[in-house]
């Protein structure tokens, strides 16, 4: 069994290490010309953990990130704590982890030069590149023993050979993403301010010496094509002048921000055909209102790689692969789209109450707030096989 696995980010180098794992041999191919130090924060929740550790890089991941001890819930104009959720007292001693994509990709990276992965890059993968034309050709045998595997995000190019193309449908919501200097102090975890019709989420990077900073503005169009568009700082600056905290100090911070529209792809009733399969975002992307799209595309990476190294045929790994992760990531989805409407609330007396409600909540059934995602981080896709 060979894979080529084409996109380089963390679904694909992850698809890697764990083929690697299960003795199956893979190459990269990457459209960007390098590894570069792109992207923001994201949060690697302990269902990540469980794979980074189980392919050696924990110790890399613990160095590097900031370990999260919490979720602070505020009032957005007041900056006052409406509720607490205590990951170190109630997470069951499970770690979740923030730390910059570049540094979990460089992570990777490195783990598959040492692992003698190879990976092409400056590769623009289109429907007529060689690539894809010679993977058709292999469909041709009984049980092709090379398969190609989908890693390449929202837009993916070899989800059109599995699935049928469909168009992106706008959500309602945009974002902007920045990073900056921590000039006031953070506490180890991430801040929610609640606002109406939008809200802020802040957590620390790199030992503390940044800070991440997400904007959601629910908007009713969105024109825009591009997920990295560079935004205008005014503009920002005024779409979120009332929230209080230190939201006003970051704000004079930003150097240089960007700004997407939210868009949602049907996940396709299959992730596989002939000897073609998709991981990650490429078959299932979803909103970042639960922070689960990399840990999603790390279990991915790991469940399909074991069925691979296990499975009589690419046929039977990709059906077993599909049967164990869709129930689990459709519900993930689910739970992510509805997680937003509580930051969102703009009438007063619904504020009111829900936070009111958080509060009582937080004071009185403190555990809840987090027990409530066990099933969320407490999967561990390297040790039980489940369609949970």
């Amino acid at each position: 069994m060979k894979a080529t696995i084409i996109g380089a980010g963390i679904a694909g180098l992850t698809a890697a290490l764990a083929l690697r794992h299960h003795g199956v041999v893979s190459s990269l191919v990457e459209q960007a010309p390098a590894f570069g130090d792109v992207g923001a924060g994201i949060q690697i929740s302990s269902n990540g953990m469980f794979v980074l550790k189980a392919l050696g890089l924990a110790p890399q991941i613990e160095a590097m990130g900031v370990r999260a001890r919490g979720v602070e819930l505020l009032d957005a104009n007041t900056a006052r704590k409406v509720a607490y959720v205590d990951l170190d007292r109630y997470s069951g001693g499970f770690s979740h982890y923030m730390l910059h994509r570049a540094d979990l990709i460089a992570a990777l990276a490195v783990a598959c030069h040492e692992n003698g992965i190879s990976c092409q890059f400056g590769l623009n993968v289109t429907p007529q590149s060689d690539i894809m034309e010679d993977s058709e050709a292999l469909t041709h045998s009984p049980e092709p023993s090379h398969v190609l595997i989908g890693a390449d995000g929202f837009n993916s190019v070899v989800r059109d050979k599995v699935a049928h193309s469909s168009l992106p449908e706008y959500t309602g919501y945009v974002a902007w993403r920045a990073i900056v200097p921590a000039v006031v102090p953070h506490f180890d975890g991430a801040r929610i301010y609640m606002g109406a019709n939008k809200h802020v989420v802040t957590y620390p990077l790199r030992q503390g010496r940044l800070i991440n900073m997400v904007f959601v503005e629910k908007r009713a169009s969105w024109a825009k094509s591009s997920w990295s568009s560079v935004g205008e700082k005014a503009t920002l600056c005024c779409v979120f002048e009332e929230f209080g905290g230190d939201i006003p100090t970051l704000l004079t911070e930003i150097d240089r921000v960007h700004e997407w529209g939210l868009f949602r792809r049907p996940v396709p009733d299959l992730w596989y055909k002939k000897n073609t399969v998709l991981v990650g975002d490429a078959a299932h992307s979803t909103l970042p209102f639960m922070a689960q799209g990399a840990n999603l595309a790390i279990e991915d990476a790991f469940v399909l790689a074991r069925a691979l190294g296990s499975a009589s045929s690419p046929a039977n790994a990709f059906a077993q692969y599909q049967a164990l992760r869709q129930a689990r990531v459709k519900k993930i989805l689910t739970e992510a789209e509805k997680n937003v409407w509580k930051y969102h609330l703009s009438q007063p007396a619904l504020r009111y109450g829900l936070h009111l409600g958080m509060s009582l909540l937080g004071q009185f059934l403190p555990a809840q707030l987090v027990r409530r995602l066990d099933w969320i981080y407490h999967y561990d896709v390297t040790q039980v096989p489940s369609d949970h």
